[in-house]
């Protein structure tokens, strides 16, 4: 009986541990930035990316003069923006966020989504945050509502007659005032 009991413990221990590593590992893998929160400001956990971006999970002081722990600093400061509201209201909350990357002093526009994970029942949840980069897809909005202004302006100031028409209904799209 007790041998059995050993056993089981054990086989329960390796589980155990092959499923922290395999979270772990996919917490590694994510490229976006994964934290997790006890509350506002009190970090249980974050991935890689998320080191790379705000700093070490467990650090001490941060060195005034040390440019990069600085930037970490502000950039962890930038991610936890909406943490009071989320905490307060128990809602997710999404908003955009400019962050100074470290490796290179570049900016990068993040989406940052928080949201509430429940507690055990009379404790307080934890907040999970996850922030993708941005900057390229808002980059391309950009561009290419500038481009759909330029084909506009030349649309609407031609002297020639134009008219689009959808080739599988073959109705009118659009025409211009010529």
């Amino acid at each position: 009986q007790l041998a059995a009991t050993a056993i089981g413990q054990h086989l329960a221990a390796q589980r155990l541990k092959q499923s922290e590593r395999l979270l772990a590992d996919t917490l590694r893998a994510v490229p976006d930035l994964i934290w997790l929160q006890s509350a506002p400001g009190h970090l249980k956990l974050g991935n890689a990316a998320f080191e790379r971006i705000a700093g070490p999970v467990h650090e001490a002081a941060v060195p005034p003069d040390d440019e990069r722990a600085v930037l970490q600093v502000r950039n962890r400061q930038a991610l936890a923006v909406n943490d009071l509201l989320v905490a307060a209201t128990g809602q997710p909350s999404t908003s955009e966020q400019w962050l100074v990357l470290p490796e290179d002093g570049s900016r990068a526009l993040f989406e940052i989504i928080t949201t509430p994970m429940a507690g055990e029942p009379g404790q307080p949840g934890s907040l999970l945050g996850v922030a993708r980069d941005i900057t390229l897809i808002k980059r391309g909005a950009r561009a290419l509502a500038e481009q759909e202004r330029l084909v506009d302006t030349m649309f609407s100031q031609t002297t020639d007659a134009i008219v689009l028409v959808d080739p599988e209904t073959g109705g009118f799209v659009t025409f211009n005032d010529a």
